[in-house]
């Protein structure tokens, strides 16, 4: 993970629940609905993984990392949650370089094939009403 991924990590923690709500702006009227969910890897719950929703419109992307149980929250800038409405290409990962405490730079191997991230095929469709959008993903 990147030190920018890393600190978003950090800023991300995930709450349990889904969330429900009402759906906010993201400047120039955009509509923001929030999103969360599970990401799993074989069946298994996929800790410390960053998800990105990157929007085939118009906008910005929104960002999350999961939690030990596998789940997400999407943040779209700053401290607003949510994604846009509408299509969205989708990148999930483990693997990357980040700096541990003592400044020491570290990587992590990434566990998942590439077609969820570098070459992703991932796709997420985020609906006005919001909703959980999950990930059951495989390593082969």
């Amino acid at each position: 993970m990147t030190n920018s991924s890393m600190a978003f990590g950090i800023a991300t923690l995930l709450s349990c629940g889904f969330i429900a709500g009402c759906t906010r702006s993201a400047g120039d009227n955009v509509p923001l609905v929030p999103v969360s969910g599970t990401v799993t890897l074989n069946g298994q719950p996929l800790p410390k993984a960053s998800i990105a929703f990157n929007p085939l419109q118009k906008g910005d992307s929104s960002y999350g990392t999961t939690n030990d149980q596998g789940q997400y929250t999407l943040m779209f800038s700053g401290n607003q949650p949510g994604a846009i409405v509408g299509e969205h290409q989708v990148q999930i990962t483990t693997g990357g370089e980040y700096t541990d405490r003592d400044g020491t730079m570290k990587e992590v191997k990434e566990v998942l094939p590439g077609k969820y991230n570098s070459q992703s095929t991932l796709t997420a469709d985020v609906k006005p009403d919001g909703g959980p959008v999950d990930f059951n993903l495989t390593n082969k």
